[in-house]
């Protein structure tokens, strides 16, 4: 029986969350016929050097629109652009169904899987609010068959944009911790150089923004002064807006005291030596998250996990079964929080974390959601 055969597209080739969750399953799975669209960059190398058919577009991209004024003008370029492109790539590839990596990359796919009379699942990473979001919705809403979205709560979220409950599918991203990024060492010596003074290392990763929660980090150490713990930063910028919030960090930082206190380690190339070179794991976002990666990184390693209560991540941390939650806003618990004894995640617990985030999980689940699809567009 030949596989069901899925284009996939991503209007980004930058490594976020959902683009390292999207190559891992590119990368991974042997129950499907996978080829991805997207643009050159780290997702289209990787993808292309695990052996994924990957075809490289010139009109999918983010917008950048602080960057850029004009970018309805440039959107309306890459939408005419991406419609050819996508469409030349159906004609040529014939797959079954087409999937949109995400809320931005849909716009892109609408027309094209529409023209062809293509079942379009729309596989939903984000939360989207504002009115402008909600029309956006709507409209990607109509021209989807199937949503899918990562968590429950982005699966809620969905619903208060007025989409009908049975049109959306919740299935978790998988983690494999034996995939996780390996380096030559370099990072795990670093920390390790950190933690030589008796101090408790605290991480914390994503790229360096507003909504990653990292400046209330830094406020909660601050009042701490006395404890040895040492905070550290793994991330990048990748916009003039991140570049203003790093310069905010380290001002805070000196204005705080805390050199020496704060570590941020720009970009790093080994995530398994990060997770495994600190002793617990933060992630405390402002606005919620869907169901953050790195939390299930951190976990798939069995490493102590602190988080707010926010977005997916009470269900990454089985609603405070693998790891402690607390209210978000609260810098004052945070800070409390960050002085307390937490265990590792082991035994039977860290086995039934994997279970449900497990990628013969998902694999399962999309089967099943791959046949649905088709078995409806045969009936009509």
């Amino acid at each position: 029986m030949a596989k069901t055969k899925v284009l996939i597209v991503s209007h980004t080739a930058q490594l976020g969350g959902a683009e390292r969750v999207l190559l891992r399953f590119l990368a991974e799975q042997t129950s499907f016929d996978l080829v991805l669209i997207c643009p050159a960059g780290p997702l289209a190398d990787l993808a292309q050097k695990a052996g994924v058919p990957t075809h490289l577009s010139k009109s999918l991209s983010p917008l950048k629109r602080e960057e850029n004024p004009f970018w309805p003008l440039a959107f309306w370029g890459r939408l005419l652009g991406s419609f050819v492109e996508i469409s030349c790539l159906i004609f040529k590839e014939k797959p079954d169904l087409v999937q949109a990596n995400g809320f931005s990359t849909m716009p892109y796919v609408c027309l094209p899987t529409w023209t062809w009379d293509r079942p379009l699942l729309w596989h939903m990473h984000d939360f989207k609010t504002g009115l402008r979001n909600r029309l956006a919705a709507a409209i990607f809403d109509f021209f989807s068959t199937r949503i899918l979205a990562v968590s429950e709560a982005v699966a809620f979220n969905l619903r208060t944009q007025g989409i009908a409950p049975e049109k959306i599918r919740v299935l978790y991203n998988h983690v494999n911790p034996a995939q996780l990024q390996a380096g030559d060492g370099a990072l795990s010596f670093k920390l390790a150089e950190l933690k030589a003074d008796g101090s408790k290392l605290v991480g914390m990763m994503g790229s360096l923004e507003e909504r990653k929660g990292m400046r209330e980090a830094i406020e909660a150490l601050a009042l701490i002064p006395t404890e040895p713990i040492k905070l550290v930063l793994a991330g990048g910028t990748h916009s003039p807006s991140q570049e203003r919030y790093l310069a905010q960090l380290k001002d805070l930082v000196a204005q705080k005291g805390l050199n020496g206190r704060v570590i941020l380690l720009g970009p790093i190339d080994s995530l398994a030596e990060f997770y495994q070179g600190i002793d617990l794991f933060l992630h405390y976002p402002k606005t919620p998250d869907p169901l953050p990666t790195v939390l299930l990184e951190a976990l798939s390693l069995g490493l102590p996990v602190l988080a707010n209560q926010l977005g997916g991540n009470p269900e990454c941390l089985g609603q405070g079964q693998w790891g402690r939650l607390i209210a978000p806003d609260r810098i004052d618990l945070l800070a409390t929080a960050l002085t307390q004894p937490q265990p590792p995640l082991d035994g039977y617990a860290k086995i039934r974390f994997l279970e449900q985030f497990s990628l013969k999980s998902k694999e399962t689940e999309f089967s099943l959601l791959y046949r649905e699809l088709l078995e409806a567009l045969d009936a009509d």
